[in-house]
């Protein structure tokens, strides 16, 4: 069964492979003590086990430790609006943190204090923004093309 927490952003994989999808679940913003005030956004950037229609043409579900190995294995950046040259954490500098538990893909990111850092901030704060979204590229997967649309597990 498709949710409304999971819309699909990308019909088609970008020319790199990578694939978005969105995802509507509730972010929190906090502010951590100390001189800096540093703000930090938290919550899910992918659920699993949540079966998702993709424009009609197949159902998709993201198994539980599909992230583990590129989370072991590769850098991960934070990107305003999926743009290069808008970082807003990394997890090589730990500016980005990620990992996964029985629900999905958690993260914290630590805002940095740029435009884009402050102005998210302020949105997450009025709950302008209410979820997220995520690149990807499956390297395992799973097809059932016995059911109508066809479904597509990601395990990798």
């Amino acid at each position: 069964m498709a949710t409304p927490e999971t819309k699909q952003m990308s019909d088609k994989p970008q020319s790199d492979g990578r694939e978005t999808r969105a995802i509507g679940t509730k972010l929190e913003i906090r502010m951590d003590g100390g001189d800096d005030e540093r703000r930090t956004a938290a919550g899910y950037a992918a659920l699993f086990n949540n079966e998702t229609d993709i424009g009609g043409w197949w159902t998709e579900t993201i198994a539980p430790g599909a992230f583990a190995k590129s989370l072991r294995e590769n850098d991960v950046v934070a990107l305003h609006s999926h743009q290069s040259g808008r970082p807003l954490g990394r997890k090589s500098r730990d500016t980005l943190r990620l990992s996964e538990d029985a629900k999905g893909l958690g993260f914290e990111n630590d805002l940095p204090d740029t435009n884009d850092g402050r102005d998210l901030a302020v949105q997450l704060e009025r709950g302008d923004i209410e979820g997220m979204s995520f690149s990807f590229r499956a390297t395992k997967q799973e097809w059932d093309d016995t059911v109508d649309p066809p479904k597509r597990t990601i395990i990798e």
